[in-house]
C-alpha cells in the first residue's frame, strides 16, 4: 500500500525579503516533517504559469 503524505500550497505576500526566507524555511521545515509543500513562488519561477489558473488548483 502506497503511503500518502499531506500536501500543503502556501501562498503569501512577497512583501519583503525577510518574509519569503521565513516562508521558504517554514516550507523546508514542512517537507523534512513528511508534508508535501510548496510555495506559489516555486510554481511561478519554474516554468510559465497562469497566475489565476495556479491559484484555483491550488486552492
Amino acid at each position: 500500500m502506497r503511503k500518502e503524505y499531506p500536501t500543503v500550497f502556501i501562498s503569501y505576500s512577497w512583501d519583503s525579503e525577510e518574509h519569503e526566507n521565513w516562508v521558504a524555511f517554514l516550507a523546508a521545515k514542512l517537507r523534512e516533517n513528511g508534508v508535501d509543500a510548496t510555495i506559489d513562488k516555486f510554481e511561478t519561477q519554474s516554468k510559465t504559469v497562469n497566475l489565476n489558473r495556479m491559484m484555483i488548483e491550488k486552492i
